[in-house]
């Protein structure tokens, strides 16, 4: 903002700590950033004005308060469990012994077809949930954040609560209605396998068809054998005529 009739402003603050006013500002502009503050403490501010004329008293005392240091975000957020239909999560506990507030937490999550939105599934102090009613097989992105609230109960909102930073989104996906464990996948190669292996190599098909070799070679050696005795006994008979 502009100071046409240019006019200069003085500002000065008292904080907790000083015994009195320090000088913050003077010049011609309106506005003015103090930063280096705490945060949750009060500052006192006061204005004075000079022109041609002189320099006027200072303004009327006014307090404002920083807001409260926003929660540490939360780390650890893990799927510990999954079924067809459900994802039990959990997630490490946020230390706040130097903040001021009771401290909750949100869970959200996003569903499939609108992936960039994320809802609110869960609000409390409890550092798991179970996330229920979910489609078998399908991708789902969860993420989870600290909130502080004063004297509000956990399912409740407060007026300005003030979150924390979201954890990193992870994407689970929910097992399928059959899924095959690695025991049947094994029994499964292991058929593939002897199926697709030599006969001869199963003992039991070695003497089965061995058998049959056998029996097969000796119906055609018998009759052999028969004729060759009849020519012999029909030989000796014409010598012995």
């Amino acid at each position: 903002m502009s100071n046409p009739q240019h006019i200069d402003y003085f500002l000065q603050m008292k904080a907790p700590d000083k015994p009195s006013f320090q000088d913050v500002c003077s010049g011609l502009m309106v506005t003015h950033r103090v930063s280096r503050l705490s945060p949750n403490t009060q500052y006192i501010f006061r204005l004075a004005v000079k022109n041609k004329a002189g320099r006027s008293d200072w303004s009327p005392e006014v307090v404002y308060q920083t807001t409260r240091q926003p929660p540490p975000a939360v780390t650890g957020l893990v799927c510990c469990q999954m079924s067809t239909s459900s994802l039990t999560l959990q997630w490490e506990a946020v230390d706040i012994s130097d903040v001021d507030g009771s401290l909750i937490y949100e869970l959200q999550c996003s569903y499939p077809g609108s992936e960039s939105n994320f809802r609110q599934i869960y609000r409390g102090r409890d550092t798991s949930y179970t996330v229920e009613s979910l489609q078998s097989g399908t991708t789902y992105r969860l993420r989870v954040r600290t909130c502080l609230v004063n004297g509000v109960g956990a399912g409740s909102f407060c007026p300005q609560p003030l979150y924390g930073s979201f954890s990193r989104a992870i994407e689970i996906i929910t097992l399928a209605e059959n899924p095959v464990s690695v025991a049947s996948l094994k029994e499964v190669a292991a058929d593939n396998k002897e199926s697709s292996s030599h006969p001869l190599e199963n003992s039991e098909t070695k003497q089965s068809l061995s058998q049959t070799l056998w029996f097969d070679t000796s119906s055609t050696i018998l009759p052999v054998v028969m004729l060759g005795v009849l020519i012999v006994a029909l030989f000796i008979g014409y010598l012995l005529s």
